[in-house]
């Protein structure tokens, strides 16, 4: 601390006393009167995050299955003959959308939640009570 600085004022008179002054030199008091502040500045910060990941179960699959067979099945159907070439297009059109869907996170999920949704739709709805 400078011996020019203020660090108390006077008790009698609020004279500013400065470090190296024992007593008042306006009313000669050795009465000192000291202030401090403090201030402490606290934040709070909180966080919180969810994240669903869902997981294929057997009946995911299941569903799979049968979307991919009832899509075939359609191509069959509209296409009796299919050359050499259709037939590997449509084998590698299936392995690819099984590809994606696979390893691709955010299409999993999308398709997951389309086959639950699927599920919740078309399986009639149980309720179980106990009395």
């Amino acid at each position: 601390m400078d011996s020019k600085e203020v660090w108390a004022k006077c008790q009698q008179c609020g004279t500013e006393l400065k470090q190296g002054d024992k007593v008042c030199p306006k009313c000669g008091s050795t009465k000192k009167a000291f202030t401090e502040t403090c201030e402490v500045k606290i934040g709070v910060k909180v966080g919180a995050s969810v994240e669903h990941e869902a997981h294929w179960s057997s009946k995911s699959w299941t569903i799979l299955g049968v979307i991919l067979a009832v899509v075939t099945l359609l191509l069959t159907i509209l296409l009796p003959s299919p050359s050499f070439w259709t037939r590997i297009a449509i084998g590698m059109t299936v392995l690819v959308v099984v590809l994606v869907l696979t390893f691709n996170n955010k299409t999993r999920y999308s398709f997951l939640m389309f086959i639950r949704w699927l599920d919740r739709k078309f399986t009639a709805k149980k309720i179980h009570r106990d009395v």
